[in-house]
């Protein structure tokens, strides 16, 4: 079977798809590469003392789906309050892995907080977990893949040889 392509909606069909074969991989590629340039640049962050101020993991209710939230506090010239616990980013693999990260941390619990000393506001509490950035990895591979499979489907609908 191939695809008339001098009808207009199926040229714009196929344009479409080819739009979502090519931007779904690159955007995917994009937020890989900015995970990985945070946590290379959290590697050389400042360090500062801090205090957990909550740690609970929850249900999100829009999501239906267990999420977590750390909130600390710590003071560079003035008080920051920083949401953002791994510089690799808050994906997990499992529920599992998510609940273990968060009961490592207590509320008052001391601890080191990196941060960008050109601007505090950019912090985390942990600059050594590699499993955020390679999830990342992982989810752009597997965007390739299915658009190499969305591409082969297009490539056979036109019968192209």
């Amino acid at each position: 079977m191939t695809l008339p392509l001098d009808d207009p909606w199926n040229r714009l069909k196929l344009m479409a798809c080819l739009v979502v074969a090519v931007c779904i991989p690159l955007w995917m590629f994009f937020l890989f590469l900015r995970n990985v340039w945070t946590y290379w640049s959290a590697q050389g962050w400042a360090v500062a003392h801090g205090v957990i101020l909550e740690s609970v993991v929850f249900v999100h209710e829009a999501r239906k789906a267990e999420h977590f939230r750390i909130r600390y506090e710590f003071t560079v010239l003035e008080r920051i309050e920083g949401n953002t616990p791994r510089a690799s980013g808050d994906f997990f693999y499992s529920d599992e892995a998510q609940r273990d990260f968060v009961n490592r941390y207590r509320s008052g619990q001391a601890v080191a907080v990196y941060y960008d000393p050109r601007n505090p506001k950019k912090n985390c509490i942990d600059r050594t977990d590699k499993s955020g950035v390679v999830a990342k990895g992982l989810m752009f591979l597997m965007t390739v893949v299915m658009s190499g499979g969305l591409g082969f489907g297009i490539w056979k609908l036109l019968n192209w040889k």
